[in-house]
């Protein structure tokens, strides 16, 4: 048995290894959600694709690849594959057939012409693009044969290409020939392209022609590919995967390209360098150039964090699927494998605790006991039996009031987080804010997992599904594991999912500190963070309810670490590259808000290292912190709490 069949969580859908059909059987439909906002513009103006790593740009791109629509559209009647089909149609892809061409290409290696030291300037723009054009050839030359249903490239003969109108008659490509005279022209000029690069232009290559880049948007003319005499496609998609790794110029030089062609059906697909170390803080609010206006841009950690529900759908149906296409499999859903609760006598233990706790703390403060014996009255006729969703409701009751009781003792500084303040009048209810602060305290106080069941566990993939499918992974080979030769199906329990994401949580950090700049200063930064965070949140009051799991920068001083400005110092040069590689390599998220009448740029911890330090998941919580805050952390740690962070 592979290592595939045992755990469905070790293989990722954007391998290619998977074949077509297994990939758009792991492919959630409901992913496709993000882009139904842009319905209307995917095909009238060219898109940027970004996100961080493992947020699926790459198996968006697959998707939409000859391969996959053509099984797709074969298998359109299949239980496993009709909800996808009607998803993707919703997209105008099929017109009884696949009619819209998809042709991929990595940019991976280009950036070595920006680097090379032999080419002149113009000359590595006009290799760049070279190579662009032969690999684009390439690879649409290949989708006509799945197309036609036809072998690559051994049938590409019976391709019959017309003269291209559109083209000037003295353009370098062929055309009025067959498939197989344009696959030699494109893997001839490939290999010249790449030669140049190597040798530069000398008398080895000095008489390479090559093709004007603008012709790429006349080439392509479904009107002039045939095969039988059949037009085989209505128009082409053109992605271009991994930009990011072009280098700043070239990224440049080909988006400015696109707009003063009026591109359209061209997909850029990149990794989030959003903070790039010249300009650590960009706010999404100003986006004054015409490249910024003009794209389309598909932020996918933007849409899962501003849709955090839909976010955590769409991994549970991941999950499930996954184990639905293994037959082996002891469970049919994931959640089957993991225990969502503690048994009823421990939280029966618990809301005795409570009790005697907190209620006489809190009997001669009219307010609190009338709206604590209103809200059990509520809880009881909800219900209306002793069961265990009853004795939950109750015991996060009894800790609300509690921090209610600490916030009137001590004086609130967020008295706006219930419907209305203790001292006034009567409370309807309490925040959703307060009632989670609570569940986190009880946790702590009464040493019970917080970290378990799956809505946690999808809480803690922090919005991106490869980390997702990590920790799936761990969690569902414990199981498997635990289960081998049992006669029946024993769940994790709730200690063994938390001491399990414990690891996984050191072990993410463990595994993105490496080949990272300036390593020291970054543990140092996120152990800070992570004891200032820990410090506010166990305040008995929960002032920044539920909790506090990220600092804030002021605009401002924000600004001022760009490499660019003239106020910048060394220490904030070196701060910026410290964030700057937390950012890209996820071990910070970052988002931006406005409080107390001016934009923050604020930096999350990843949903994993809230478990390592012993916070909620919740977003929300943030502390301000100052520049000279942050130069102390990164050089010497979190000793002495500063002023104000």
């Amino acid at each position: 048995m592979s290592v595939y069949e045992r755990n469905p969580f070790s293989y990722r859908a954007s391998e290619k290894k998977i074949n077509d059909s297994i990939f758009l059987s792991l492919f959630e439909p409901k992913a496709l959600d993000l882009l139904l906002k842009y319905r209307n513009h995917l095909w009238n103006s060219p898109v940027k694709m970004l996100s961080l790593p493992g947020s699926g740009k790459t198996t968006f791109l697959r998707l939409f690849t000859p391969e996959s629509l053509m099984t797709l559209f074969e298998n359109r009647h299949n239980e496993v594959h009709n909800e996808l089909y009607v998803k993707v149609n919703s997209f105008q892809i099929f017109d009884n057939k696949p009619s819209k061409l998809g042709i991929y290409t990595s940019m991976v290696d280009y950036y070595l012409f920006d680097t090379n030291q032999i080419l002149a300037e113009n000359m590595k723009i006009s290799a760049f693009y070279s190579l662009l054009m032969a690999r684009l050839v390439i690879s649409f030359l290949k989708g006509l044969t799945v197309f036609a249903g036809i072998l690559y490239p051994n049938d590409l003969s019976e391709i019959k290409i017309l003269k291209i109108p559109e083209l000037n008659p003295e353009s370098e490509i062929p055309t009025n020939c067959t498939g197989k005279e344009l696959f030699s022209w494109a893997s001839q000029l490939e290999k010249q392209t790449l030669d140049l690069n190597i040798y530069g232009y000398n008398e080895k290559n000095g008489n390479i022609n090559l093709p004007n880049f603008h012709e790429i948007f006349h080439l392509f003319n479904p009107k002039c590919f045939l095969y039988n005499g059949n037009q085989l496609y209505e128009s082409v998609l053109i992605m271009l995967d991994e930009v990011d790794t072009l280098s700043k110029n070239q990224i440049n030089n080909l988006s400015n390209f696109l707009l003063k062609n009026r591109a359209s059906n061209w997909w850029l697909s990149s990794r989030i360098e959003s903070l790039q170390k010249d300009e650590i803080f960009k706010s999404t609010r100003n986006r004054n150039s015409r490249m910024e206006r003009d794209f389309v841009e598909i932020n996918l950690d933007e849409y899962w964090y501003n849709n955090k529900s839909s976010f955590i759908k769409l991994v549970k149906s991941i999950a499930n699927r996954r184990i639905n296409e293994s037959s082996h499999i002891l469970v049919s859903r994931f959640s089957e494998s993991l225990q969502e609760n503690l048994p009823i006598e421990k939280w029966k233990e618990i809301i005795s605790n409570l009790k005697k706790r907190i209620l006489p703390k809190v009997e001669n403060i009219d307010s609190l006991m009338n709206f604590y014996k209103e809200q059990i009255s509520l809880i009881d006729k909800k219900y209306k039996q002793n069961n265990l969703d009853t004795l939950i409701e109750k015991i996060i009751l009894l800790r609300s009031i509690q921090i209610l009781y600490d916030r009137k003792i001590r004086g609130s500084i967020q008295t706006t987080l219930i419907d209305s303040q203790v001292e006034e009048k009567p409370m309807r209810k309490i925040s959703s804010a307060i009632r989670k602060a609570a569940a986190f305290k009880i946790s702590i106080e009464e040493k019970i997992p917080y970290y378990f069941g799956l809505e946690k566990v999808s809480q803690v993939a922090s919005n991106n599904i490869e980390q997702f499918l990590n920790i799936s992974e761990k969690l569902f080979d414990t199981f498997l594991t635990n289960n081998l030769m049992k006669a029946r199906v024993t769940k994790l329990s709730p200690k063994t999912q938390e001491n399990l994401l414990r690891g996984i949580s050191n072990n993410f950090l463990e595994r993105n500190f490496q080949n990272l700049s300036f390593e020291t200063e970054i543990r140092n930064l996120i152990d800070a963070i992570g004891k200032l965070s820990k410090y506010e949140t166990d305040k008995p009051n929960a002032p920044y309810a539920p909790g506090v799991t990220g600092i804030a920068i002021s605009s401002k001083d924000a600004i001022r670490l760009n490499r660019n400005n003239v106020l910048s110092t060394n220490e904030d040069k070196k701060l910026n590259t410290v964030l700057h590689n937390c950012l890209v390599s996820n071990i910070l998220e970052q988002r931006e808000v406005k409080c107390k009448g001016t934009y923050w740029l604020v930096l999350y911890l990843n949903r994993l290292l809230c478990v390592k330090y012993g916070l909620p998941l919740e977003y929300g919580g943030y502390r301000e912190v100052s520049l000279r805050t942050l130069h102390n952390w990164i050089n010497y740690g979190y000793t002495v709490r500063a002023k104000g962070g």
